[in-house]
């Protein structure tokens, strides 16, 4: 009988096989991985939005002029359905008015400036009834990790009534909605001319515009 040429693999050759095939199928999965989930583009604009949605809310606190602490119920999946309300629990949340900038009043290391305690009695009077909805632009969040909005009770915003009430000014950044600008500048132009709040002596108190504040 002939012996066979063929010899049998060592088998440590086996293990390395069986080691490159497993680092190979993990390098695969690593690549294909990020495209394979459906539900990603909602997990990114969540973050973008610190979860905030449109909808109703309500007031927890005024904390000056152009912000507030708001909750809303959370959002929860039902069998793959669309997101339904989840009444059981409700998330916090520190809100930014869109748009608008008044003057100072808790920012740490400055002082209380004119017109800014009138501010804060203005959105607190506002708001008063605890129920407000909040309408949401392409800025979402801004770089203190605030979320950022136009708040509304019933027909009326209050981003547009403060800069009409002369208690705050325009702070409009590239890409916020046009429509609501020419909203804001018609209430500024009336606001000036009848020399209200901040424009009944001249030059405006408060944040320049454009810049975000604590």
């Amino acid at each position: 009988m002939k012996r066979s040429l063929r010899h049998r693999p060592p088998a440590s050759y086996l293990v390395l096989a069986i080691i490159i095939s497993f680092v190979l199928a993990r390098a695969g999965w690593q690549v294909l991985g990020p495209e394979l989930p459906t539900d990603q583009p909602q997990e990114t604009q969540a973050t973008e939005t610190g979860g905030l949605v449109p909808g109703p809310c309500e007031v927890v606190r005024v904390v000056d002029g152009d912000t507030l602490i708001l909750t809303q119920p959370s959002l929860a999946e039902s069998n793959g359905a669309r997101p339904q309300r989840n009444k059981q629990a409700a998330e916090r949340y520190r809100v930014r008015l869109l748009g608008v900038d008044t003057p100072e009043t808790v920012k740490e290391g400055t002082d209380v400036q004119e017109w800014g305690p009138e501010a804060t009695e203005f959105t607190r009077q506002f708001v008063r009834g605890g129920k407000v909805r909040v309408e949401l632009d392409k800025r979402r969040v801004d770089r203190f990790g605030r979320s950022l909005a136009y708040v509304y009770v019933g027909d009326e915003m209050l981003n547009v009534e403060l800069v009409r009430a002369g208690l705050a000014r325009i702070a409009h950044y590239p890409g916020d909605s046009t429509a609501m600008l020419r909203l804001l500048r018609e209430a500024e132009a009336e606001a000036k001319a009848a020399r209200r709040g901040i424009w009944s002596r001249g030059a405006p108190v408060g944040a320049a515009n454009g810049k975000s504040k604590r």
